[in-house]
């Protein structure tokens, strides 16, 4: 039974390497440039070795996906309902996220990756992220349907509620600035009230 543990540890450590070997190669050069072979080379083991866990490039992309969308959609639900009006439901599910990319800066740029390049994703981890993001769509849907907002669809209030933040990340991160998810919090209401009708 040891030996069996210490082999399953291990195994999960190379996963583990591999996966962290992906989100550098993506946040230097993009998802075109991963490969089998490259990620082998920075984790110094074989190609052979990737395909131990993955299938194919799809099928890495897709699971690493999953388990990056899991990560940050976690206690979504619980984050909204933190809020009772609108106003104030759209800003702890936006600082849910805001929160999870400070966090987890890598990963956030693997998303955001996959986000603008969803053909890189198999269909059933683009089902399966639709699945996580779900009380999100429910809190969109009840402000559609109560005519509570500028935007017209899902898209839209995406580029209401996250693009200035984003923006402001990305200028940060190249100017090598240190910054908090708190930092965020006067941009995510100014996002909030441009989205809503009655602001």
């Amino acid at each position: 039974t040891f030996i069996i543990n210490t082999m399953r540890t291990i195994d999960e450590e190379k996963r583990n390497k591999i996966v962290q070997a992906v989100f550098d190669i993506v946040t230097e050069e993009g998802l075109a440039g991963l490969a089998f072979s490259k990620i082998a080379k920075r984790v110094k083991v074989s190609t052979a070795t990737a395909y131990v866990y993955f299938e194919n490039k799809e099928d890495m992309i897709s699971k690493i996906y999953i388990d990056v969308k899991q990560l940050f959609d976690e206690g979504l639900k619980e984050s909204i309902e933190q809020g009772t009006t609108m106003r104030e439901r759209l800003f702890h599910c936006v600082f849910h996220f805001v929160r999870r990319f400070c966090e987890h800066p890598r990963e956030a740029n693997f998303v955001l990756a996959l986000q603008d390049n969803p053909e890189y994703l198999s269909e059933e981890a683009t089902k399966v992220a639709e699945y996580y993001t779900k009380p999100m769509l429910v809190l969109y849907e009840e402000a559609l349907s109560q005519r509570l907002l500028k935007a017209q669809n899902v898209s839209e209030i995406n580029a209401f509620l996250f693009a200035p933040i984003l923006w402001l990340m990305k200028e940060y991160d190249l100017q090598k600035k240190p910054y908090s998810a708190d930092d965020f919090k006067p941009l995510i209401w100014v996002s909030v009230d441009s989205i809503l009708n009655n602001r």
